[in-house]
């Protein structure tokens, strides 16, 4: 299949990432050195960990695995000043509750929304409609209630 972007020049994989060769000249993938290798390994070591974290938080297992990845993506902009922290862990930990409060903000805010521009009508009938539930009885069963009118 043959995709097409903005330009007129056909995309032929639409997600190509070249190849990464050894600095021997071998075929295959390199290990990442010295910074990406400190963060590949915190990333492997901690990042359960992290997911379980932000699913306590926003309770959706997507929504976790989003907020743990981007807190992640944080932490390797600034992985610099997290690698030197006392605690690289709590730091990006903080960095999950914060992201997980500023979405959790931000749907609060949502339905706040929905709600004014509602009216703060509901969907929902205010009462039951009794006559109608002694019709539908009436119907169903062949027979009146006991209280109701002849």
């Amino acid at each position: 299949m043959i995709l097409k972007l903005m330009v007129d020049e056909p995309v032929t994989r639409p997600c190509y990432i070249p190849p990464v060769i050894d600095a021997e000249g071998g075929g295959g993938r390199r290990r990442p050195s010295g910074v990406d290798a400190d963060f590949a390994a915190f990333f492997a070591e901690h990042y359960n960990e992290l997911a379980r974290f932000a699913l306590l938080l926003v309770g959706e297992h997507a929504a976790a695995d989003d907020v743990a990845a981007e807190a992640l993506a944080e932490a390797w902009k600034g992985w610099a000043r997290v690698s030197t922290a006392d605690r690289p862990l709590a730091y990006v930990r903080r960095i999950v509750a914060n992201i997980a409060a500023q979405r959790t903000d931000r749907i609060v805010r949502e339905r706040r929304g929905w709600r004014l521009w509602s009216g703060g009508r509901s969907e929902q009938a205010p009462g039951r409609d009794s006559d109608a539930s002694v019709d539908l009885q009436a119907r169903c069963c062949g027979c009146r209630p006991a209280n109701a009118p002849a």
